[in-house]
C-alpha cells in the first residue's frame, strides 16, 4: 500500500498536511453531492461516425472503455466537463502498453467507475522482466458544470518504483559544464540510477469564462534514489558522478510543492477554426520538509497554436515550451531531479534526462494530415535547448538536440486512445507505440 503520510515527520509539515486534507475533504463532499444527479443529464458522445468505424464489436468495446478511462486533466482548453464525462460504460477494464525504442516495455492494466461527474479509477504496470520496478496509480476526479462556468478537482496518489533512468549532466554541453561534477575517472557520459517516488496531488480546475482557465495544485513527493541494479557498475550514478556535489544521490528528499497556473484560449483548442491558440502561464513554490531545506521556485509558459491550411483537415502547430527554476536559497544546491523535464521532446525516451539545466525550452512544430476523422497523422520537428554554460547564462541552440519525425493518433468519442511515433535526429532513431497512456505529461508535477 501506498504510505504517504509515513514521511511526514515534522510540525510543519503536518500542518500543511492538514490544510491540505481539510480543503481536500470539503472539496470531494461538494463534488459527491454534485455528482449525485442523475447521469441521464449527460449527453452521448458517441456519434454516428464513431459507429461505423467500428464494425468489429470487440474493438469497439475496447475502444469505449478506453475512452471512458481517460481522464484529460490540467491541460489548458481540456477543462470541458459535460463532454469529458459522457461516455458510457459506467465502469470497466483498460490496457496499458508503453513500447519505447531504448527502454524496457511496460504492460499493465487499469480499472474505472464512473457516476455522473464523479469518476474514479486504479491503474498498476510492470517493466518487463523487472518485478521490483512498477508503477501504481489511484485517481479520483469529479466536477461541476454550471451555465459556462466550469469547476473540477483531482485527485492522485502514486507509488512509481524504476530502475531504467539515466542521468547526463547538466547544461547544454554536459560534459565540458563544471556543475555536472563527472567523475575524473569515468569514461561514461551518462548514469544509471534507482528511484523510488511517492506522491500525492490535488487540482482544482476553473474554468471562468470560455477563454480563461485557472488551476490550483498541491504536491507532496517524497523520493529516494540511488544506483540502479540492473546495469554494470561503471555506469552506476556513484561511478560517474562526484557524488559529493550532486545533491539528490542517496538522499530521502520530502517536498510540498503548490502552483497556480493559468489558461487562456482564443477558442476551445482543437477547434474548427482559421487560427486558434492556447497559452499557459504558471508559477509555483517548492519547500523541502525535514532534512530537506530546499526553496525553489518554478515559472513557465507553454504557447500552442494551430493554423488551419488550405486543405480542410490540414494544419500547422507551432509551439514553445519554457520551463525554470530558480534556487532562492544559494546555501542549498537544487537536486539534480529536481531541474526541469522535457516530456514533450519526442527525440528521445522521457526516461533519459538529456538535458538538465535552471532553464529548459522546446520549440516544436508540428504539421497534422487528414487520414480519417477519427485518426490523424502529423509530421514533427522538436529541438531541445538549455544554457550554454554557468558563466554565460543565455538558452543556447549550439549542441542543441533536434530530431524530425512522424507520429499518428487514434481517437475515439474525443479521447486519445494511442498513438505510434518515429523519429530521427541527433539522439538517433526512436520508435514508440502506446495504448491507453497519457504522452504529453504536466511538465511540474508528473515527471518521472
Amino acid at each position: 500500500m501506498v504510505q504517504v503520510t509515513g514521511f511526514i515527520q515534522n510540525a510543519k509539515a503536518n500542518s500543511i498536511a492538514l490544510t491540505f486534507i481539510l480543503c481536500l475533504s470539503a472539496s470531494l463532499l461538494l463534488t459527491c453531492e454534485v455528482s449525485a444527479q442523475s447521469h441521464e443529464a449527460l449527453t452521448d458522445s458517441t456519434d454516428t461516425e464513431d459507429e461505423m468505424w467500428w464494425p468489429d464489436p470487440y474493438a469497439k468495446k475496447m475502444a469505449q472503455y478506453l475512452a471512458a478511462a481517460t481522464s484529460p486533466v490540467a491541460n489548458p482548453g481540456n477543462l470541458q466537463v459535460k463532454k469529458l464525462y459522457s461516455h458510457k460504460p459506467k465502469w470497466g477494464p483498460y490496457p496499458l502498453m508503453d513500447i519505447t525504442s531504448g527502454t524496457r516495455v511496460r504492460l499493465g492494466a487499469g480499472l474505472f467507475y464512473r457516476e455522473g461527474y464523479f469518476y474514479s479509477g486504479i491503474e498498476h504496470f510492470r517493466y518487463s522482466r523487472r518485478k521490483q520496478v512498477s508503477n501504481l496509480r489511484i485517481t479520483l476526479e469529479g466536477g461541476v458544470e454550471k451555465q459556462s462556468r466550469e469547476w473540477q478537482i483531482f485527485l492522485n496518489v502514486t507509488e512509481f518504483r524504476d530502475d531504467d533512468l539515466w542521468f547526463y549532466g547538466i547544461g547544454q554541453e554536459p560534459e565540458k559544464d563544471e556543475r555536472s561534477r563527472f567523475s575524473p575517472i569515468t569514461t561514461q557520459n551518462r548514469a544509471n540510477f534507482y528511484q523510488r517516488k511517492r506522491q500525492l496531488t490535488c487540482l482544482n480546475g476553473f474554468a471562468l469564462n470560455e477563454h480563461l482557465e485557472l488551476f490550483v495544485t498541491g504536491m507532496l513527493t517524497e523520493r529516494l534514489i540511488r544506483d540502479g541494479d540492473d546495469v554494470p557498475a561503471e555506469e552506476w550514478i556513484s561511478n560517474v558522478f562526484d557524488t559529493r556535489f550532486l545533491k539528490g544521490y542517496n538522499q530521502d528528499l520530502q517536498q510540498w510543492y503548490t502552483e497556480i497556473a493559468i489558461g487562456i484560449n482564443s477558442k476551445k483548442c482543437g477547434s474548427e477554426h482559421l487560427f486558434s491558440f492556447c497559452s499557459e502561464i504558471y508559477v509555483g513554490y517548492q519547500q523541502g520538509i525535514g532534512l530537506n531545506h530546499e526553496n525553489l521556485l518554478r515559472t513557465g509558459i507553454n504557447v500552442n497554436g494551430r493554423l488551419q491550411l488550405a486543405q480542410k483537415g490540414l494544419y500547422l502547430e507551432p509551439r514553445l515550451l519554457v520551463n525554470q527554476v530558480s534556487n532562492l536559497d544559494n546555501s542549498q544546491p537544487i537536486a539534480f531531479i529536481d531541474y526541469p523535464r522535457h516530456p514533450t521532446f519526442r527525440g528521445i525516451a522521457s526516461r533519459y534526462l538529456l538535458r538538465n539545466d535552471e532553464i529548459i525550452a522546446i520549440p516544436s512544430l508540428d504539421l497534422l494530415l487528414p487520414v480519417h476523422n477519427r485518426a490523424h497523422a502529423g509530421l514533427f520537428a522538436d529541438w531541445l535547448l538549455a544554457t550554454e554554460n554557468d558563466a554565460v547564462r543565455h538558452i543556447s541552440i549550439r549542441h542543441a538536440p533536434w530530431c524530425v519525425g512522424i507520429s499518428s493518433i487514434t481517437r475515439y468519442s474525443g479521447a486519445v486512445l494511442g498513438g505510434a511515433q518515429g523519429a530521427y535526429g541527433s539522439e538517433g532513431w526512436r520508435f514508440a507505440l502506446w495504448l491507453g497512456l497519457l504522452q504529453d505529461l504536466n511538465d511540474r508535477w508528473r515527471w518521472k
